[in-house]
């Protein structure tokens, strides 16, 4: 079943409760094929480069950028998107990329470029392996940054990058900054 009406004709047609606009707000409300567990518990690394193109005002095909990813994939998606493949993806674009995992820069880096992606692993508890994320985000004209699909379904997650750090109490973190 498709939460989602889809055209690839544009991103503005997707309505659902895993979209606001023409942003992925909530993966877990997506039953698309992803590697080996699906866009729903795995596809972060594809939905934060939709909604990065969609931040930059690309109008893109969602199901064509699933695809491309998906065959970046490290050994078929066994432990998802690795933090370096939306870089490698945007750079084969022809976009400009910057890449930084120094923390006290983040801020300074996300007012500098139209638009981002942030990856950070954390720790939950009862598992072995640390779980990672990703989340594109918008910067603001009052220094904070707009995140989609870092809350799940939450549309207006606007907050500075000082309380991204406080709320996410993640041991890695990396900042991809792109433009056209």
């Amino acid at each position: 079943m498709r939460w989602f009406h889809y055209s690839a004709h544009g991103a503005g047609k997707l309505t659902g409760p895993a979209f606001s606009g023409s942003f992925i707000v909530d993966q877990k409300q997506l039953e698309l094929p992803y590697g080996r567990y699906g866009s729903a518990a795995a596809g972060c690394g594809w939905i934060a480069v939709y909604n990065a193109l969609q931040i930059l005002g690309i109008d893109a095909d969602m199901e064509k950028i699933r695809s491309d990813m998906e065959k970046l994939l490290f050994l078929g998606g066994w432990r998802a998107t690795p933090f370096y493949v939306p870089a490698l993806y945007f750079r084969h674009k022809g976009f400009r990329v910057r890449l930084t995992a120094n923390r006290s820069q983040f801020s300074r880096q996300a007012r500098k470029y139209p638009a981002g992606i942030l990856f950070y692993l954390y720790h939950q508890k009862g598992k072995i392996f640390p779980s990672g994320h990703f989340a594109a985000f918008a910067p603001t004209s009052d220094g904070q940054c707009h995140f989609y699909n870092d809350i799940p379904g939450m549309s207006a997650d606007i907050r500075s990058m000082k309380q991204f750090f406080e709320d996410r109490p993640a041991f890695f973190m990396v900042l991809t900054s792109l433009e056209r």
